[in-house]
């Protein structure tokens, strides 16, 4: 039995006797913080949210990768960075539980896989998802495959705007999985899943601002504690 003075943000501490402490603010420049992998930066989705916004209430996620209805740690952030610091982290946790289940070597091969699934919860917050997702990084040899066709069933299911964040996160998935420094800056390299015209400066002005606003809401929506 759990001690109610144990701390129940495990994952900030993993001594014995850890205890509970305040919630904090973080400084804009802060870069790690047990807990969260920290992942900011303007370029993954820069054509959609300028500036720094905020401050907002960053989720807790547990060992498992679900989110708890708790948050731990404030920061003024953009709310593209609410999507990537959060996906990022769900990522961490469910490669640590993959990798306990069937070894580091066979859930490195699964790794854009587990990604994508870590992205699309952290937009819907589906726990049955989650629950099934859990269920097949237990044997990855047996059920591995079965993770990107379950994504793939879900994510159908979204409206464009939910799809066009999801589909900028796994472009990026290199630097969301700590393989690349930085997204890329060029326009060029945005793969925007929608009429590249759209999103240019000039004509739609009126849908363009549209599907920005819907975005937006989005990417605040991971921080609702709900």
């Amino acid at each position: 039995m759990v001690s109610p003075d144990v701390k129940r943000y495990f994952e900030l501490s993993y001594a014995p006797n850890a205890r509970e402490i305040t919630a904090v603010t973080l400084p804009r420049d802060q870069r790690q913080v047990r807990g969260l992998n920290l992942r900011r930066s303007q370029r993954w989705c820069n054509m959609v949210f300028p500036g720094v916004g905020g401050p907002y209430e960053l989720p807790h996620i547990d060992r498992l990768g679900r989110f708890t209805g708790a948050s731990v740690y404030t920061l003024a952030c953009n709310p593209a960075d609410l999507v990537s610091i959060t996906a990022s982290t769900v990522f961490g946790r469910l490669k640590r539980y993959a990798s306990a289940h069937n070894g580091s070597k066979e859930a490195n091969r699964h790794l854009r896989e587990i990604l994508r699934a870590a992205v699309y919860y952290t937009l819907s917050k589906n726990s049955y998802f989650m629950d099934r997702i859990l269920c097949f990084l237990r044997d990855l040899k047996k059920h591995g495959k079965l993770i990107h066709k379950v994504t793939l069933k879900y994510l159908a299911k979204c409206d464009a705007d939910k799809r066009f964040v999801y589909g900028q996160a796994c472009y990026n998935a290199n630097w969301l999985i700590f393989r690349a420094c930085r997204p890329r800056d060029k326009s060029h390299n945005f793969n925007d899943r929608l009429d590249p015209s759209f999103l240019r400066d000039g004509g739609h002005s009126r849908e363009k601002q549209l599907f920005k606003s819907h975005v937006t809401a989005i990417c605040e929506k991971v921080a609702c504690m709900g």
